[in-house]
């Protein structure tokens, strides 16, 4: 557990921190602790802001994707989850 937590500030292009690691010397682990981590710091409502709607949190996400910070591929694989728990919203049909 400790590397996940200690790296999941890393970024891709080396960037960021504890140890500026980048790219695959990142954990797997840590990369998805990342973007789950970011996805609820955005979505979630705290005292000082709202939370954002989910399409917006994505839609921020995948600009951070496009400066080389994160990895595009757990991002997408982290959308498809998120979505597959979304409700289904009245008149439109979906599994779940």
């Amino acid at each position: 557990m400790l590397p996940i937590i200690r790296h999941h500030h890393e970024k891709r292009d080396g960037s960021g921190y504890p140890d500026g690691l980048r790219g695959e010397q990142i954990p797997l682990t840590a990369r998805i602790l990342k973007i789950a981590d970011i996805y609820d710091a955005l979505t979630t409502e705290r005292p000082y802001k709202k939370g954002l709607p989910t399409q917006e949190a994505f839609a921020i996400m995948r600009e951070e994707v496009k400066r080389s910070w994160w990895h595009g591929s757990i991002l997408d694989e982290f959308e498809t989850v998120v979505h597959g728990y979304e409700p289904v919203q009245p008149g439109r049909s979906g599994t779940q």
